[in-house]
């Protein structure tokens, strides 16, 4: 069987990620030019990360009246910026664009 998960490589910055990063992915550290490239808008990973998809109507029926699901692996990222004016801002479950 295969796996059917989206997945994608980039992960768009939010507002005021600036500075210097630490970026984690699911806790574990990554490092820049490695693991990623940083660009103007967005985080680019060299390995594809799991993203989030709609349940379709049958799953989401299934789930509600029996309790019985199936919950794919969605890649969480992390991103602990060092602003420019030395504060650390967190920003928290960040996930991939599916298809970029």
């Amino acid at each position: 069987m295969a796996d059917d998960t989206p997945t994608g490589h980039r992960v768009l910055l939010p507002k005021g990620a600036e500075g210097t990063f630490l970026v984690f992915k699911n806790g574990a550290t990554m490092t820049e030019g490695v693991d990623f490239v940083r660009e103007a808008d967005a985080l680019v990973f060299t390995e594809p990360l799991n993203v989030a998809r709609k349940a379709s109507l049958l799953a989401r029926i299934q789930m509600t009246t029996v309790g019985i699901g199936v919950y794919k692996k969605i890649d969480d990222v992390d991103i602990h910026a060092t602003l420019p004016n030395g504060s650390l801002k967190i920003f928290t479950e960040l996930h991939a664009v599916p298809g970029s």
